[in-house]
């Protein structure tokens, strides 16, 4: 079974339509679908905007895994597979079987073990194809397991279209780096020298104490330095120098997978961080690397007028020509009559 997950840059930037697309549009080329997110989504309104939002509509057969609080409200009919050891705050999470079409509530696991957990549970008790996992910038760590990722993004992230571009732009040459063949052996950091392996005792470096540890253990041996943990590239970029001047020569740093960079601060950070390791030809690999298939735009944002929000929208066009004009990853914008190319990159 191969799995896609599907991320939203922020709330509004058309995720759950995104995903209504991709699950409408598999089941019609004979796909066996399954589906959960991570955490919860489906609300009807944005709590926030309290703006409509899309709620995920799903056919007959489709496999989900959701909490049981989820299943209470729907008109959707359904017969239970398998109710699984996992728990989230809406109840225990059940793998079901749709057998009448409806609006459905997705809150799945919202941990790496959980989600892993969950996929060998599908592949055992069904014959799915593919799973599609819902998730979004502030709640997508555990989505490194994943095979193949979309993103998504859009005016209610930011409604300068420059802006959007240039951070999109930043996202893919995260996903751009290559992944790391090197087996390491433990989950902590690692030291990896022409003529010795070193492993430290944490697996973070978020602080001077972090990097005095690594810094003891460095030598102009070293090849690579593997960091699974948290980091913090404002701290870690201010500290290269010191690196780099030990070890006297390019080296490599091997990070879990391309979501620890996402996950660690401010993206003008990263960028930062990235510009000093081009520069001084550092090379930067993954344990885990999901593909980056596709990216969806969503012209739509709530704007604020007289106390209240309305539904404003950027230029489409302009916003789908500039965002294709900066990537190479393929863009769409799914209300558009060339969105079905993106299923031959699933």
């Amino acid at each position: 079974m191969k799995t896609l997950g599907v991320i939203g840059t922020a709330k509004n930037t058309g995720k759950t339509t995104t995903l209504s697309f991709l699950l409408n549009g598999l089941i019609s080329r004979g796909l066996r679908l399954s589906t959960t997110s991570i955490g919860y989504d489906g609300e009807e309104f944005d709590n926030i905007t309290k703006l409509p939002k899309p709620r995920l509509y799903l056919e007959k057969d489709c496999i989900i895994a959701t909490s049981e609080n989820c299943l209470l409200n729907t008109k959707a009919e359904f017969e239970i597979i398998e109710e699984t050891p996992f728990s989230t705050a809406l109840g225990r999470i059940k793998l079901v079987r749709i057998t009448k079409p409806g609006l459905i509530v997705l809150a799945g696991p919202n941990t790496k073990n959980g989600l892993n957990e969950i996929i060998k549970i599908i592949e055992k008790k069904t014959k799915c194809d593919l799973l599609l996992v819902d998730g979004s910038l502030n709640r997508l760590s555990p989505m490194f397991i994943l095979d193949k990722l979309i993103i998504t993004t859009g005016a209610s992230r930011n409604p300068d279209i420059g802006t959007l571009v240039k951070e999109m732009s930043l996202i893919e040459k995260i996903f751009s780096y290559h992944f790391s063949s090197y087996q390491f052996t433990q989950n902590n950091i690692s030291i990896i020298s022409s003529d010795k392996s070193i492993v430290l005792r944490g697996n973070t470096l978020v602080d001077e104490d972090d990097f005095q540890q690594l810094e003891k253990s460095l030598d102009d041996n070293v090849e690579k330095i593997f960091i699974p943990g948290l980091i913090s590239n404002e701290f870690l970029t201010k500290n290269l120098d010191r690196i780099y001047k030990i070890i006297g020569k390019p080296f490599e740093l091997v990070f879990h997978s391309p979501i620890q960079l996402l996950l660690t601060e401010e993206l003008k950070n990263i960028e930062v961080f990235l510009n000093y390791i081009e520069q001084h030809r550092i090379k930067i690999s993954y344990r885990f690397k999901p593909c980056l298939s596709a990216i969806t735009i969503n012209p739509f944002y709530p704007k604020q007028q007289n106390y209240v929000y309305v539904p404003s929208y950027l230029d489409k066009e302009i916003l789908l020509k500039e965002m294709s004009k900066a990537l190479n990853t393929s863009v769409f914008n799914i209300f558009e009559t060339n969105s079905n190319k993106i299923f031959d990159l699933i």
